[in-house]
């Protein structure tokens, strides 16, 4: 009884740490294949805008985030690129508004910010998180790494034993 209730509170205990997180890079890459799909299916055609912006402006605007090449954060919303082109030194972005995304990223910043009743000196620190997690994560990448943590055939291991098998040295007596 004592070590199946000890099991059940170590489950509880690390989901609240870091299940929280997992579930969200779970649900974020449902969205994320979710709108890939529509986008290859054509699906979404009617919901695609096309945000202009100089070249320099795109690159030195506070208010974008670029979190990889078919995806980027403009105020506060994150958009999927459909097709951009580079003309006249302005980008030209077709892209679709990720609102399912995007209302997924506030509730879990929401919840980081509510979590922490120090949240002034934390807030940079975990939107800094957020924005790595999003461009960093994706359950195949999750998954390779602990692939790699617990990897046990890998070659890492460096013998204590020569490569060389020489003689022991021989003893001079004088």
């Amino acid at each position: 009884m004592k070590k199946s209730f000890s099991i059940v509170l170590l489950i509880v205990l690390a989901f609240n740490i870091i299940g929280y997180t997992l579930l969200f890079l779970i649900m974020q890459s449902d969205a994320k294949k979710e709108m890939n799909r529509k986008i290859a299916k054509n699906e979404e055609n009617e919901k695609i805008e096309l945000l202009i912006f100089s070249e320099n402006d795109f690159y030195a605007n506070k208010d974008i985030k670029i979190v990889n090449e078919k995806e980027f954060i403009y105020k506060s919303s994150i958009y999927d690129i459909v097709k951009k082109e580079l003309k006249d030194g302005k980008l030209y972005f077709w892209c679709i508004n990720d609102t399912k995304e995007t209302s997924l990223l506030k509730h879990f910043q929401n919840k980081q910010n509510n979590e922490n009743p120090q949240k002034t000196k934390n807030i940079n620190l975990k939107n800094l998180t957020i924005i790595a997690i999003l461009q960093n994560a994706s359950l195949p990448i999750i998954a390779n790494h602990f692939h790699s943590l617990f990897d046990y055939n890998s070659n890492n291991y460096n013998s204590i034993i020569l490569d060389k098998k020489s003689p022991p040295p021989k003893k001079f007596s004088s």
